[in-house]
């Protein structure tokens, strides 16, 4: 499984539109920096009105909220509250795992690796690694656009920080476990981002939620979707010393793997390959 997980690696980190994403990404953060500092920044906002652009209000008070900010709490709204790095792992671990049917190379790979069990758990782990590169990635752009624009936010907790990638990145990772399930149900990536999309949106754990709710039982913690999103705020539990949510959220993700890794398995070895 070893030489199937080094090759699902070297195809995947060979692609050119890992990359172009990592910069199209890099490039949406350093406009909304710039539109910031522009705003923030009294001399460059008045040559901007007189160059025509309208800043409001509104602006200037989202600009000032921003720079009040650690920015550990900003990279928590960036990444995790706001659904970004949710909707972004979904859809592209959709199109790594439906590459290999649509195009038909995963009869090659079935050629040399008939073990499919191998092929589940190797594509599994590449998604991960997929996952912790735009994280770190994007965490350390943002970490570095904030001096970079001049801003002097504090960092925040470092544990803090800490804990909240190693959350955010369990839940995700259970996310694409879940997406290659559908992956292996559809084997059509339309289909399988429509579906994920709506389950790591936390569309159905929050309904369940509230029905339950009713009853007087919240059971948000046990959906990996609504644990990421609610990453920020298990870190925070995290730090004042209460392990229990945390721990809980790493657990339920360790589960939900397992049950989505070993669904995909039985999937796979039913249906043809291609």
């Amino acid at each position: 499984m070893l030489n199937l997980l080094r090759m699902q690696l070297r195809a995947v980190f060979r692609q050119k539109g890992l990359y172009i994403t990592a910069a199209i990404l890099c490039f949406v953060l350093l406009i909304a920096f710039g539109t910031m500092r522009l705003v923030s920044d009294p001399a460059l906002a008045e040559r901007a009105r007189q160059a025509g652009m309208e800043i409001t209000t509104d602006d200037v008070s989202d600009a000032f909220a921003f720079q009040e900010q650690t920015q550990s709490d900003f990279l928590g709204s960036l990444l995790f509250s706001g659904g970004l790095m949710s909707t972004l792992i979904v859809i592209v671990s959709s199109v790594i795992v439906c590459d290999d049917f649509t195009t038909g190379f995963g009869k090659n790979i079935f050629s040399y690796y008939p073990k499919r069990r191998d092929y589940i758990f190797s594509k599994l782990l590449t998604l991960g690694f997929v996952s912790g590169f735009f994280l770190l990635f994007l965490t350390g752009a943002t970490l570095l656009l904030f001096p970079a624009a001049g801003f002097q936010n504090p960092l925040g907790n470092p544990v803090q920080l800490a804990a909240m990638l190693v959350l955010g990145w369990a839940g995700l990772f259970s996310l694409c476990a879940q997406n290659l399930l559908f992956c292996m149900l559809t084997r059509r990536v339309l289909v399988s981002v429509l579906l994920s999309v709506s389950c790591a949106l936390g569309l159905f754990g929050a309904a369940a939620d509230f029905m339950a709710g009713l009853f007087g039982v919240h059971i948000s913690l046990l959906f990996p979707p609504l644990n990421v999103l609610a990453t920020p705020a298990l870190a925070k539990t995290f730090q004042s010393g209460a392990f229990l949510q945390p721990g809980g959220a790493l657990l339920v993700a360790f589960l939900w793997t397992a049950f989505y890794t070993k669904l995909s398995c039985v999937v796979l070895n039913k249906n043809d390959i291609c």
